[in-house]
């Protein structure tokens, strides 16, 4: 693999991981990103020969994966529905039916994943999971030098609110 593909393949992974998560966290939602975690790394260093066996197994679990995502988001939107309706009888009926999707998506996930780091040899899985583990050191780097950019950004906007301890003052409430 030429470096330049590597450089590639490890930022889009660390794109993934950085950007996802912090998606979900701003929507309220604890869940998986739609990308699975383990497969990122795995990926970055399989050989060749098993990337192509890999590409052939997820052709066969693509069509479950696609399945389990559709009926997990037909599930949410009958959720939304029955929220709407106000009926309380039926939205812990379709919050029942939810968890149960989202729990068949990640299990079918999860295997999906444990077939393709199985492929891997010892050193390769110990490669995949330092490279892992370096990731989401960076997204706990990134996140909290993005907080403290918006803090800076925020207080040299408005001197205002630095100077008052934090309070905005009464004319511009």
């Amino acid at each position: 693999m030429s470096r330049s593909v590597l450089v590639v393949a490890v930022a889009v992974a660390a794109m993934t991981i950085c950007e996802l998560p912090t998606q979900a966290q701003d929507l309220g939602q604890e869940h998986r990103p739609p990308v699975m975690m383990a497969m990122s790394p795995c990926m970055m260093v399989a050989t060749p020969a098993q990337r192509s066996s890999i590409h052939r197994d997820f052709q066969q679990h693509r069509q479950r994966l696609t399945a389990d995502h559709r009926n997990l988001m037909d599930r949410r939107h009958a959720l939304t529905q029955a929220i709407l309706s106000g009926d309380s009888t039926k939205v812990k009926a379709q919050e029942s039916a939810v968890m149960s999707a989202a729990q068949k998506l990640l299990q079918d996930q999860d295997a999906f994943e444990v077939a393709i780091c199985q492929k891997l040899s010892p050193t390769q899985l110990s490669a995949a999971q330092k490279l892992f583990s370096t990731l989401v050191s960076l997204h706990q780097q990134f996140h909290s030098q993005m907080q403290k950019a918006v803090q800076s950004a925020q207080h040299a906007a408005n001197p205002a609110v630095q100077s008052s301890g934090g309070q905005m003052p009464q004319s511009e409430q």
